[in-house]
């Protein structure tokens, strides 16, 4: 029987990405454009596609979902409409789950990356990382989110560099 593992980087730009028998297919995070808009701008910005999001894990329908934990990347770097916005979409994340009644679990983005041997290495490194997992797959299109997706599902699953312990696969 085959284990379909899920990963998600839940901010706006992230992505999902679904891992069953070594094979790996990514999407970025579902949004659509809304009729908010930066004061003075007169460009719709991207807001969750929660119909979406749900849809796409009814469908998907895995063993198991890891959701990295929402953070700040630099404290002070950030404003507060971007952390408000990521913490907004883990947690619509977390609901879809809970609504679909699917195993889940958190996982704090040092864990995987430190189990990917990424810890402080540049963003462009999870791609090599993930061509060296996966060489047959085609990464051409893919974008970062998508990339940390991907290796949140490969190091639930038990790829990793070095002797890293696995990830706890319990339910959160």
């Amino acid at each position: 029987m085959m284990t379909c593992i899920v990963g998600i980087d839940p901010g706006l730009s992230g992505g999902l990405a679904r891992l069953v028998d070594s094979v790996v297919t990514t999407m970025p995070t579902p949004v659509v454009k809304t009729a908010r808009r930066r004061s003075g701008s007169k460009t719709a910005l991207p807001d969750y596609d929660l119909a979406l999001m749900l849809g796409t894990l009814q469908l998907i329908n895995p063993d198991l979902v890891v959701l990295e934990q929402s953070r700040i990347q630099k404290p002070g770097m950030t404003s507060r409409a971007s952390v408000w916005m990521i913490g907004r979409g883990a947690g619509l994340w977390e609901m879809a789950c809970a609504a679909l009644k699917l195993r889940m679990m958190i996982v704090a983005p040092q864990i995987w990356k430190r189990q990917a041997g990424l810890l402080g290495q540049p963003k462009n490194a999870g791609l090599l990382r993930l061509k060296q997992w996966f060489p047959n797959q085609d990464w051409t299109g893919t974008k970062d989110g998508e990339w940390d997706a991907a290796l949140i599902a490969a190091t639930a699953a038990g790829y990793r560099v070095g002797n890293a312990e696995p990830l706890d696969r319990g339910v959160a």
